[in-house]
């Protein structure tokens, strides 16, 4: 991190009851690291863990819309427990079932971010982030954070889905920042 000079950096827990390892990191160095869990809302005992700064979900990979009324507990906990709620959104891969030639049965459907929209506006309190900039949806996600002031883009990853846009980073930082 300090070789390229990122202060900070989320940890994302993604094996399930895995929070407490990104807590633990968390708490040893607060100045650098942000806990993040992912978390299934349509898993029985799925929790907002406090101590965590995030949780993350991913609609598209467990199968679900964010309207689904499973969801709402996760929100009203994360806005009790002041806990960011990352949704990821877009295209959605995972590097290493490619690499290992392994299917990726995500469901597009439950990618697009305007399905934020409305749940966004119920929960005013939550911090939600969209993560890479709404991954392919960009146009989307400008539009979700521009009416919705509780949304947040985020700019990680490789942003390959440039290439479906034509664009190239700076001109995306561009228009990002313009809205």
């Amino acid at each position: 991190l300090d070789r390229h000079g990122v202060e900070r950096a989320a940890l994302i827990a993604s094996i399930p009851g895995d929070e407490a390892s990104t807590m633990a990191a968390a708490a040893s160095h607060p100045d650098r690291f942000y806990a993040y869990a992912m978390v299934n809302p349509l898993v029985e005992h799925a929790k907002v863990t406090r101590g965590l700064h995030a949780i993350c979900l991913f609609p598209a990979m467990h199968l679900y819309s964010m309207h689904d009324p499973r969801v709402d507990p996760l929100l009203e906990q994360a806005a009790a427990h002041r806990c960011a709620v990352f949704v990821h959104c877009g295209v959605l891969s995972v590097g290493v079932r490619k690499k290992l030639g392994l299917p990726s049965p995500f469901d597009m459907r439950y990618s697009n971010p305007l399905d934020l929209h409305a749940v966004a506006l119920r929960h005013p309190k939550v911090r939600f982030i969209v993560p890479h900039f709404g991954a392919g949806y960009f146009r989307e996600a400008l539009m979700l954070a521009d009416l919705c002031p509780n949304v947040y883009l985020d700019t990680s990853s490789s942003n390959s889905w440039m290439r479906y846009e034509g664009l190239d980073l700076p001109a995306v930082f561009r228009r990002a920042l313009s809205v």
